[in-house]
């Protein structure tokens, strides 16, 4: 009989504040839309009097487009790709990147000195920050808040359940105390397979538990154990049933089948 103190069964009675659910959806909104972009078109000069020509000829998108043809640039070699702010940040310096996000599409960037020399941007195409609302991801915060919290509190259950055996306390009765729910397991081996060939339930957390429990005697002492690092388990060994051969009759149809393979 196991009880496992993990996060999702804490979770459950946990109220995340609204404050709380804001600040979290401040600090992740890189994950709940896509940020503003730019599709950059580029000229690049090797002294600031061609880049200032050029400039004051291209003042507007086609005109750019095409004094840059007659420069002999294909419009493939013109494209640079999409950016968002941050990827310019990284490719430039910070003012560069400025200066191209406050532009709109068509427009023609003053000249910008780089590390390529001068460079002249024409904004192909142009999209906005995309958010979701806040209702849209208001169940997904406060799900994740409150696995937060509870991991925070899984210690002091775990504390308060080991009092609770110490007063004498059984597992089911520490279980109603903390309002959590014991798994009963029978005739498990320490494979996490039933007599019925089957998978025992909540096999990713039985298969943590394993190792330990079968190491246990019949009735053992209870005890709060260390569940990897997000959580906590009790168990106790209710009967052990000594390892065997399986008798003919369990296994004739196997034995039959593989016979009848090997003729």
């Amino acid at each position: 009989t196991a009880l496992y103190l993990i996060p999702e069964v804490v979770a459950n009675d946990i109220t995340v504040s609204e404050e709380d659910l804001q600040q979290a959806l401040d600090y992740r909104k890189g994950e709940f839309g896509d940020p503003a972009s730019v599709d950059l078109q580029l000229m690049v000069f090797d002294t600031k009097e061609e880049a200032d020509a050029f400039k004051a000829k291209a003042v507007n998108g086609a005109l750019f487009l095409e004094l840059a043809q007659e420069a002999g640039t294909s419009l493939q070699d013109l494209s640079l790709g999409r950016f968002t702010k941050e990827e310019a940040q990284s490719l430039y310096e910070d003012n560069i990147a400025e200066a191209l996000f406050a532009l709109d599409t068509g427009d023609v960037s003053e000249p910008l000195e780089g590390p390529f020399g001068y460079q002249v941007f024409r904004i192909a195409g142009k999209t906005e920050e995309t958010l979701k609302t806040f209702e849209d991801v208001k169940e997904e915060l406060e799900k994740d808040i409150a696995l937060e919290l509870a991991l925070d509190r899984l210690s002091d259950i775990g504390n308060s359940i080991e009092d609770e055996f110490a007063a004498g306390a059984t597992l089911e009765e520490a279980a109603v105390t903390f309002g959590l729910t014991p798994e009963v397991y029978t005739l498990v081996s320490d494979t996490g397979v039933t007599a019925d060939d089957e998978l025992a339930a909540r096999q990713s957390d039985l298969q943590r538990i394993l190792p330990r429990v079968f190491a246990y005697p019949e009735d053992n002492e209870l005890e709060v154990e260390r569940l990897g690092d997000d959580g906590f388990f009790i168990a106790r060994v209710d009967k052990i049933t000594p390892r065997r051969p399986r008798r003919l009759d369990e296994v004739q149809s196997e034995v039959e089948a593989a016979w009848r393979e090997d003729q």
